[in-house]
């Protein structure tokens, strides 16, 4: 079996590119899109085991993108409960201290 496949999806390069360096470093297959429109095209083209998205970006944030790849790719799967999870809404960047 290959190595689990990424998708990391940011519009602020230095982020992007720290996080798929460090996916990258740990042994994961990572690939990387600047914004929702690049990445829900990659989604559909390609299968995922993680899509590691910023929420907040211009033209499609990362809600978008979510409902796009929903419409679009429906053979793309949820998480296992059924739902995306929302990161900021878990508190996940309060335990990690990405660019604060």
């Amino acid at each position: 079996m290959g190595r689990p496949r990424i998708l990391v999806i940011d519009d602020e390069t230095k982020f992007r590119e720290a996080i798929a360096q460090a996916l990258g470093l740990d042994g994961y297959d990572v690939e990387t899109a600047l914004d929702g429109s690049e990445g829900a095209t990659l989604v559909c083209r390609h299968p995922y085991d993680l899509i590691f998205c910023d929420l907040r970006m211009p033209e499609v944030d990362g809600r978008g993108l979510y409902k796009e790849i929903q419409l679009l790719c429906p053979h793309v799967r949820r998480g296992p409960d059924g739902r995306a999870e929302d990161s900021e809404a878990s508190g996940a960047r309060k335990r990690l201290p990405l660019g604060e």
